[in-house]
């Protein structure tokens, strides 16, 4: 509901997830009735939360390997790759807006490059390959120079876009280019870079180090060096704990006990007598009217429960 506020209001992308909401429709529930082929009201509960991964982690820029961990560890679901790319595509194709917003506005290929200096120039003199030295371009950094010293970084036999293997000259042009790095890494990790294995969190650090950008939510929240990933779930996540605070705010000026707050909810507490779900209520109205000042024209649904024990 603030991603697609957000999308439509702070960026003006497009209004589909948005209408999809007001229209009361469940986003988990479409996404897997699209893959299955089949009426969203006959999608069962395991079908729906085959789709929750996608539908929370992709705006954030999460891809197909990183969702595919998600569902196993989160909800038990067992997802191949495919798989996962298929309910990918069927979130995209719901909102086209997402292919928009997860664009990136800056290009961390080339802050690679320029970082420690990769120019075409030498690369074609360490690997031997031709290159037109003419071309004033060969003495520039370049963003595929980046790209190709991140796989030497990740896999043990990186391999070009054409298929073709890294040469033993190219993978020693890239990782001594890669001992440049100014990045944090713990001992161990800097070992394992300084020496030139391939390693999927030398990766991680390098590929998060460079790209920096600012954000700024809907709300007037600025968060400065965020990564691509953080930056895209801030101007959702960002939004929706300013819409929380004043719902809760309502509700504690009304007299009612908030005893935790926890990501997307609040644990309100109250006497065990017959009037606990006239005060659910209650809190239910102040918590939506609280999250309607920061997406207007927005459907808010509230979700309660009632336990006398806090527990998942």
């Amino acid at each position: 509901m603030v991603l697609a506020n957000v999308l439509k209001a702070q960026f003006n992308y497009g209004h589909n997830l948005a209408d999809v909401i007001n229209d009361g429709q469940d986003v988990h529930r479409l996404i897997a009735g699209t893959v299955l082929g089949k009426p969203v009201d006959a999608v069962t509960k395991v079908e729906r939360n085959s789709a929750k991964p996608i539908s929370f982690g992709r705006p954030g820029g999460m891809g197909p390997e990183r969702l595919r961990q998600i569902a196993q560890a989160s909800y038990g679901i067992d997802l191949t790759i495919e798989e996962v790319q298929v309910r990918i595509d069927a979130y995209h194709t719901l909102c086209p807006e997402l292919n928009l917003f997860l664009e990136d506005e800056v290009d961390a290929w080339l802050e690679l490059a320029r970082a420690v200096n990769l120019t075409p120039s030498d690369y074609a003199n360490a690997s031997g390959r031709w290159i037109d030295y003419s071309d004033p371009t060969s003495q520039r950094p370049q963003g595929w120079l980046g790209s190709m010293l991140l796989k030497a970084l990740k896999d043990e036999s990186p391999i070009t876009r054409s298929g073709r293997e890294y040469s033993q000259h190219e993978l020693e042009f890239f990782r001594q280019a890669a001992e440049k790095i100014a990045v944090d890494l713990d001992p161990e990790l800097r070992k394992r870079l300084d020496s030139g294995q391939a390693d999927l969190k030398v990766w991680g650090k390098v590929r998060n180090s460079v790209g920096r950008r600012s954000v700024f939510t809907i709300t007037g929240q600025l968060r400065a060096q965020a990564s691509f990933s953080s930056a895209r779930n801030n101007v959702f996540q960002g939004p929706a704990a300013d819409g929380a605070i004043p719902g809760m705010w309502l509700n504690w000026r009304s007299g009612y006990k908030i005893v935790s707050f926890v990501h997307d909810q609040v644990v309100v507490e109250s006497v065990a007598d017959g009037l606990v779900h006239q005060r659910m209520a209650e809190i239910e109205s102040m918590m939506k009217r609280g999250m309607e000042t920061v997406v207007p024209g927005m459907r808010v649904g509230v979700g309660s429960v009632i336990r006398q024990s806090m527990n998942k």
